[in-house]
């Protein structure tokens, strides 16, 4: 019969303590929390130490890892008059990505009505952005009201892109300087020649659930320019958006569903092959009321054009 030798048995105990111990040290994970009563400079990793403004979170994104998350205390409300963060008031550093095990969450804590981040105090709010990003992965955005511009930037890495983003039971507000919300993907548009190739940066499997958007002004509340493959938009409300709610251009494996509209000047929502193809979409469950209110008479409450 064969016999384990104590030096082997102890040699595997030995392997086995060091690997959990490796477990439990990669997936440590660290909560930054951010208050209208914290102190900048506090260490921000528990609500009696958080930070107190976004310029602080801004020079702060180093250390924060997959896994961790940075939290707005409930009932606050950040409208800064000025902006150390390029063009935004919160923005999320270029190709800072968390994993699909360990995502980066963007979130509020507490009790109480979701943290406000607004323009309505900027010198010219329609002149910046509460939300902007660079390109990232694995980024979930929940639980915080939102009053201006929102802006997914996927080009800022054309390798990286977009993907794998959630922005989930938020609220937007356009009625401070007309936010929206706009997943950014520029490329040279050649409609003479669409579908045309895909040169543009990645921008796939983006949740936009359980969100109250209002009051929008520009070209659509929500915009994916030159969208890539299986988004998810359902359980959205839209009130009073100008032109239409949502504009989708371009993909493979949408599903749009169970979302309400009201109030739109054009239509409800576009779907469209400005950039490729839209293939194997799914519509269902949508509520359309009043589309093309107001500027536009004739709006329909579903289009798809190419």
């Amino acid at each position: 019969m064969m016999t384990i030798s104590k030096q082997i048995l102890h040699g595997l105990r030995k392997a086995l303590i060091l690997s959990l111990l490796l477990i439990v040290t990669t997936n440590a994970q660290t909560n930054y929390y951010i208050s209208t009563s914290g102190n900048d400079s506090n260490d921000g990793k528990t609500p009696q130490t958080a930070w107190k403004t976004l310029a602080k979170l801004w020079v702060s994104w180093t250390p924060v890892q997959p896994g961790d998350s940075i939290l707005f205390r409930r009932g606050d409300k950040w409208a800064p008059t000025t902006t150390q963060a390029p063009n935004a008031m919160l923005r999320i550093l270029n190709k800072k990505s968390g994993t699909e095990q360990n995502p980066i969450v963007i979130g509020a804590y507490g009790t109480g009505d979701r943290p406000i981040i607004s323009s309505e105090n900027y010198p010219t709010p329609s002149a910046i952005q509460v939300l902007r990003t660079g390109a990232c992965r694995f980024i979930i955005i929940r639980d915080l009201e939102f009053r201006g511009h929102i802006h997914f930037y996927a080009q800022d890495d054309m390798t990286m892109g977009l993907e794998d983003i959630k922005f989930l039971n938020n609220i937007v507000d356009g009625g401070f300087g007309g936010g929206r919300i706009s997943f950014r993907n520029d490329y040279n548009y050649i409609y003479s020649q669409v579908p045309d190739s895909n040169h543009a940066a990645p921008t796939n499997r983006i949740e936009l659930g359980y969100n109250t958007i209002r009051n929008t002004t520009g070209e659509d509340a929500c915009n994916f320019v030159c969208a890539g493959d299986y988004l998810w938009v359902h359980h959205n409300s839209w009130y009073n958006c100008e032109e239409e709610a949502l504009d989708i251009a371009a993909g493979y494996g949408h599903i749009i569903e169970y979302n309400f509209i009201t109030g739109t000047t054009r239509q409800g929502f576009k779907i469209a092959s400005q950039f490729n193809p839209v293939i194997n979409a799914t519509i269902r469950g949508n509520l359309i009321v009043r589309g093309g209110n107001g500027t536009y008479t004739s709006g329909y409450a579903l289009m798809a054009q190419n």
